[in-house]
C-alpha cells in the first residue's frame, strides 16, 4: 500500500467507527482547535475519488450529529471532508431538526426539510417549510441562515407565503 492511500483509508476508518453507539454515549470533548463533531447513524458508505482529497460520507436512517452545543437530528446527512476535516453537513429528514443551546438563554429549535451546516463559517442554512421556536418566540420561512458565532438570522419568503414572527413582549411592557 502506497503511503499516500494511508490518509484516505483512515479518514472513513474514523468517520465510520464515529457512528457506533458507545462512542456517542459520552459527551464529545473539547480540542484545542475546536469541539469534535460526533455522529451517529444506522449505516453509512464513504465515496473517496481517486487522487482527490475530498471525501463524501453518507449516514442514513436514525441520524444525529453534535458539536458543542448544537445537534442535529435527521434521516440522511451527507458529510463533505476534505484533507483538513469536515467542511459541511447535508441533513435531511420528515423534517430534518436542530437544537442549538446557549448559556443563559433558552434553547432554539428549529426544523426544515433540509438543514445544512458549513463548519468553516459555523453557519446554518435552512430550506423548505423552516420553523423557528423559543420560549414565547416563533419563526417562520422559506429560507433562512443562522449564523452560529454571529446568532444573526436572515430570512426570505417565497411565494408560497411570507416569512411570520410570533413575539410575546417582556412582562410590564405596555404598546
Amino acid at each position: 500500500m502506497s503511503p499516500e492511500r494511508l490518509p484516505r483509508l483512515v479518514l472513513p476508518l474514523l468517520l465510520w467507527l464515529s457512528t457506533v453507539p458507545a462512542f456517542a454515549a459520552a459527551p464529545p470533548p473539547s480540542t484545542s482547535s475546536g469541539t469534535v463533531i460526533t455522529i451517529t447513524a444506522d449505516q453509512s458508505s464513504a465515496l473517496s475519488p481517486p487522487h482527490d482529497n475530498r471525501m463524501q460520507v453518507v449516514y442514513s436512517g436514525h441520524v444525529v450529529i453534535h458539536r458543542g452545543t448544537l445537534t442535529l437530528h435527521g434521516t440522511r446527512a451527507v458529510i463533505h471532508t476534505n484533507k483538513q476535516g469536515i467542511e459541511s453537513a447535508v441533513v435531511t429528514g420528515s423534517p430534518a431538526r436542530f437544537i442549538l443551546e446557549s448559556k443563559g438563554k433558552p434553547a432554539i429549535h428549529g426544523e426544515a426539510a433540509t438543514i445544512t451546516y458549513t463548519a468553516g463559517n459555523q453557519m446554518l442554512t435552512l430550506d423548505g417549510q423552516v420553523h423557528l421556536t423559543r420560549p414565547g418566540e416563533s419563526f417562520s420561512a422559506a429560507h433562512a441562515t443562522y449564523g452560529l458565532q454571529s446568532q444573526r438570522l436572515s430570512a426570505s419568503g417565497s411565494g408560497s407565503g411570507p416569512i411570520h414572527a410570533v413575539l410575546t413582549p417582556a412582562s410590564g411592557s405596555s404598546p
